[in-house]
């Protein structure tokens, strides 16, 4: 092999290595960030929020409702309250103690689990508000009974939207709802200040996270449950094995903040919401 022939050998592999490492910066970058110890802030469980813990108002005082909806269309007018999210005062750091499934709680990620985080993040915000462990078995029977509700109700399983979900929740477990506008990740902050973990809909390739199956999933929804001093917003992904206090870049999380949009089949991002279950 020539001396030349070597050079341009070299600078080939130097080529596709450089774009190897452009196209997956973002997950290198997520992989190093996740890699370095977080101090998470003590967990607090419901008991220990009571003292806090508010509810939230609407501007107007209205009660939101979750209308019923029909299959197979599963369209409605989504109805978003605008409400007011501050607090007195928005805490320096929090993290509430929401015990942690993923959507498919045997690891085998096949039928009708592998679609189901928008169960799993119910499950788990359901578990927070009553004090309730989550094992393998308990998670595969109510992921497992959810989905067949789903069924029943819509003829089939599809991707929910944040008021889909919050009805979702009432049928189940009889959980009350709100749905909120989000304008920033302030108002989540405040929203976690006051003891209320948060279901958010997401573009799931959007948040780059090294641990889903590549590409990832299109749409996704996870649990906020706190954040940390320095801005980290922790949180329960149940989209991996790894999502228990999995570790969000704040921006990174908000702009994938995108909820399910039956009009044009496919999440929205212009469409900020989550979902408080009470």
């Amino acid at each position: 092999m020539s001396k030349r022939y070597k050079i341009y050998l070299i600078f080939l592999i130097l080529i596709i290595f450089g774009f190897i490492l452009y196209f997956k910066r973002i997950a290198i970058k997520e992989y190093f960030i996740n890699s370095k110890k977080v101090n998470l802030p003590e967990e607090q469980s419901v008991e220990d929020i009571s003292s806090f813990k508010v509810d939230l108002k609407d501007d107007n005082d209205k009660n939101n409702s979750i209308e019923t909806i029909h299959e197979p269309s599963i369209q409605k007018s989504d109805s978003i309250e605008s409400t007011n999210l501050h607090t007195e005062t928005t805490k320096q750091e929090i993290n509430l103690k929401v015990p942690f499934t993923i959507q498919s709680p045997d690891q085998k990620w096949d039928g009708v689990y592998k679609e189901g985080c928008e169960e799993a993040s119910i499950l788990m915000v359901y578990s927070f508000l009553n004090n309730k462990n989550i094992t393998v078995d308990s998670a595969m029977k109510d992921i497992g009974a959810m989905i067949n509700l789903q069924n029943e109700i819509f003829s089939g399983h599809y991707n929910l939207s944040a008021t889909t979900t919050a009805y979702l929740a009432n049928k189940f477990f009889g959980l009350d709802s709100q749905i909120v506008q989000l304008k920033s990740i302030e108002d989540i902050k405040s929203i976690l200040s006051n003891g209320n973990p948060l279901i958010l809909p997401a573009l799931g390739r959007e948040l780059h996270n090294p641990n889903f199956k590549s590409p990832g999933p299109i749409y996704h929804m996870l649990v906020v449950k706190g954040y940390t001093k320095d801005g980290a917003i922790i949180t329960n992904d149940p989209g991996t094995r790894k999502g228990k206090d999995y570790i969000y870049n704040s921006d990174i999380l908000f702009n994938a903040i995108a909820d399910w949009d039956y009009n044009i089949g496919t999440p929205n991002a212009n469409i900020k919401v989550g979902i408080i279950l009470k």
